[in-house]
């Protein structure tokens, strides 16, 4: 398990915090499953814990496959939870490992050339990949 602090709202905003801000849990526009629940401003282990086992729940439902890796992700204010299906997007001899801080959003790269990829391809391109699609029995039961 990793801490890492977020940038500043000002220079970064992971996507989940604009869903809890429209009170929605999911996106189907967004091509790749997430899971995404606010929590209470008192929280206890208990309520934390529920919230994780809820989002759990949910993400099994609908992928029925028996192992699933998915990546994590806890602020003061929500979880995050997004089943995966690559730990890394690879082209043109460049690779770009996607960890759960880049699955809202913030991909990290090692250099200016990995920036300058990334650029190219389109963070949500590289995040659809890695992702998992939604599939469309869940998209019409959302939709």
């Amino acid at each position: 398990m990793q801490f890492i602090p977020l940038p500043p709202r000002e220079e970064f905003s992971p996507f989940p915090d604009q869903l809890v801000q429209r009170k929605i849990n999911n996106d189907m526009s967004i091509p790749f499953q997430h899971y995404i629940s606010t929590l209470p401003e008192n929280k206890t282990s208990a309520t934390l814990f529920r919230t994780y086992r809820r989002l759990l729940f949910d993400m099994k439902r609908d992928n029925q496959e028996e192992k699933l890796s998915y990546n994590f992700v806890m602020t003061t204010e929500w979880i995050f939870i997004s089943p995966r299906t690559k730990d890394d997007y690879t082209e043109q001899d460049q690779r770009i490992a996607v960890n759960s801080t880049g699955m809202v959003g913030l991909l990290l790269t090692k250099s200016e050339d990995q920036t300058n990829f990334v650029e190219r391809v389109g963070p949500l391109n590289i995040l659809a990949y890695v992702g998992k699609p939604w599939p469309q029995n869940i998209r019409a039961r959302k939709e």
